[in-house]
């Protein structure tokens, strides 16, 4: 995620509704950020670095956005981004919003993140955040953009220098994952199908002879997805546009 951050921001661009839903994975298992519909230039219309439309999806949206003041957009991205690695990290969010009066938020916002880690911590095992995860979340989510850390110092903490899955590893794992569900979906419609009524014959007539009509094609779900097949909407993905807000 943080090389495909990279990548947009070298090129300008600030995505600004960063979420799980908006981050897919190709055939080949690698990261594609999604939904650009929000996005901006990074330098801002006015070219002073700084945006003013305040946009998002509140649960990931940095203080700076929450309080309506001009921000960013590098910096509401890495902002995102952490809430991001906290959810897949706890399998649940940090906060409802950074909004300075969020119980959760607040703590940190404050300077008391030895709570807010208390507090976390309550229904895990020992030792489930380590302190090196701690203090890159704490500063990935600090209510000053300026005290945040940058997407180097994200690459250069402690955190991420430990051991990591190969490109390999993880594509094996997630081809696997892909199989397993691929297999039960099937199992699972082959089940369905058994317990479907046949249709019966329709018959209409024509002139006096009577025949029997083509069964109606039905759409069947399990079918689609046993056969791994997607079901797209009627736009026409070559003709979509961007639509950059300041």
């Amino acid at each position: 995620m943080l090389q495909v951050m990279h990548y947009m921001h070298i090129n300008s661009v600030s995505h600004r509704d960063l979420k799980p839903e908006n981050i897919m994975l190709d055939k080949n298992f690698n990261i594609r950020f999604a939904d650009f519909g929000f996005a901006a230039n990074i330098q801002g219309k006015d070219g002073s670095g700084f945006l003013r439309t305040i946009l998002g999806t509140t649960a990931y949206m940095a203080p700076e956005l929450i309080t309506k003041n001009i921000y960013q957009g590098h910096s509401v991205d890495l902002f995102a981004l952490g809430i991001i690695l906290f959810i897949l990290y706890s399998g649940h969010p940090p906060f409802n919003s950074a909004n300075p009066q969020d119980p959760h938020y607040r703590l940190v916002a404050e300077g008391k993140a030895d709570i807010f880690w208390q507090q976390h911590q309550k229904h895990k095992k020992a030792g489930f955040y380590t302190e090196e995860f701690k203090d890159l979340i704490t500063n990935m989510l600090q209510f000053n953009p300026n005290s945040r850390l940058s997407l180097a110092d994200i690459v250069g903490h402690a955190w991420m220098q430990g051991t990591i899955a190969s490109a390999t590893q993880v594509r094996q794992e997630f081809q696997q994952r892909q199989n397993t569900i691929k297999q039960n979906n099937e199992a699972e419609a082959a089940e369905k199908a058994k317990d479907r009524k046949p249709i019966p014959p329709r018959k209409t007539h024509r002139g006096d002879e009577e025949v029997e009509l083509a069964p109606p094609t039905l759409f069947n779900r399990e079918a689609v997805v046993a056969n791994d097949t997607c079901v797209y909407s009627t736009y026409n993905s070559q003709e979509l546009f961007y639509y950059f807000y300041d």
